[in-house]
């Protein structure tokens, strides 16, 4: 090494420092003045929920806490006798995603071992739709596999992402690693829909 490359190296070093120095002193600064309005924005970032006993996404609200406001639930049931229990429905053979309860529906990913639609046959991923009050199969979204196979969508996983509501709309990944948009209002009874793929 020359001289003037040690000279560089010494000015760079005590750039970095008083780089290093400034960004400290503008850090706390900014925390001077952030962490009070943070602190103030707190209490309802902890009040979130989503009311009236909607689950719209996993985790029930944004805060991801788990932890539902609902009173009385019960804290035992029993599927063979019914009890505790307000209604059951066929999905398919595996189920890997949350059931999410918005707007009285209930939405949840699985396969399509159940055969919901004799027509659609095969190793699919689907997103099924039930009417909370009844558990009654409204809809279902089918999804093809990844051509790939096991390498990229193994099988008999269906569609392994929990959805989120929003509104009229269903969010969520499909087994093919596609983000996708459904309005589900206005859906009619047993309407079956396929993803198609060109």
């Amino acid at each position: 090494m020359n001289r003037n490359e040690t000279g560089n190296l010494k000015r760079i070093s005590q750039t970095s420092f008083f780089s290093r120095r400034s960004l400290a002193i503008l850090f706390s600064l900014a925390a001077a003045f952030l962490l009070p309005t943070a602190y103030c924005l707190l209490p309802t970032a902890v009040a979130s929920d989503p009311g009236g006993g909607d689950w719209p996404m996993w985790g029930g609200t944004p805060d991801r806490n788990m932890v539902s406001k609902m009173k009385g639930l019960p804290t035992t049931w029993d599927v063979k006798t019914k009890k505790n229990v307000k209604w059951v429905a066929q999905l398919g053979s595996q189920s890997y995603g949350n059931v999410v309860v918005s707007g009285g529906m209930v939405f949840v990913g699985t396969n399509n071992e159940g055969l919901r639609d004799p027509s659609i046959k095969g190793d699919k991923g689907v997103l099924m739709a039930f009417r909370e009050s009844d558990g009654a199969f409204m809809w279902q979204m089918v999804h093809d596999k990844l051509v790939a196979g096991r390498v990229n969508d193994w099988p008999y996983q269906g569609l392994a992402s929990s959805p989120l509501v929003e509104g009229d709309r269903i969010y969520y990944v499909s087994n093919r690693a596609e983000l996708m948009c459904l309005r589900h209002a206005g859906l009619p009874r047993q309407r079956k829909r396929r993803a198609s793929y060109g």
